[in-house]
């Protein structure tokens, strides 16, 4: 990975596995997902992180990208677990959430692993009805070390 393109890599990831990428602050994001077009079953990651920098003798030793991804999905027919607004949080969860919990994991080791960067800190949570599209998502904030 080049330094500072840890969006560039992102986005290549989700070109190569057909999923629609975000990015930015959540008003960005918010408004990225509204234009998007979302197939049934597709997978989407918004990304939002800062960059800090350690420098030794004049250069850079290393870059650490702090932030957060966020991977959901509108339509689950593929699962044939339609959301509806009568779901319950248990229903999210083993309509969505674990699943999307599994899959977040495998993205961010197969990110880590192909840019040869080290992850820390590592949290996951829910967050649920996001954006005007209300997608359920897996929340993760990490920290990506080049």
């Amino acid at each position: 990975m080049d330094r500072f393109d840890i969006l560039g890599t992102l986005k290549a990831y989700c070109t190569t596995n057909n999923i629609v990428f975000l990015c930015g602050e959540q008003w960005m994001q918010n408004y990225e997902a509204t234009q998007a077009e979302i197939n049934p079953g597709q997978l989407i990651l918004g990304s939002d992180f800062k960059s800090t920098m350690t420098y030794k003798n004049g250069q850079i030793t290393e870059i650490r990208y702090t932030g957060g991804l966020i991977l959901g999905r509108k339509d689950e027919t593929l699962t044939d677990t339609v959301s509806t607004l009568d779901e319950t949080y248990w229903d999210k969860y083993v309509n969505r959430l674990q699943e999307l919990s599994e899959l977040m994991a495998v993205l961010i080791a197969s990110i880590a692993c192909n840019n040869e960067l080290d992850c820390e800190g590592i949290s996951f949570a829910p967050e649920l009805n996001k954006f005007d599209t209300n997608i359920d998502f897996i929340a993760a904030t990490l920290t990506f070390v080049q």
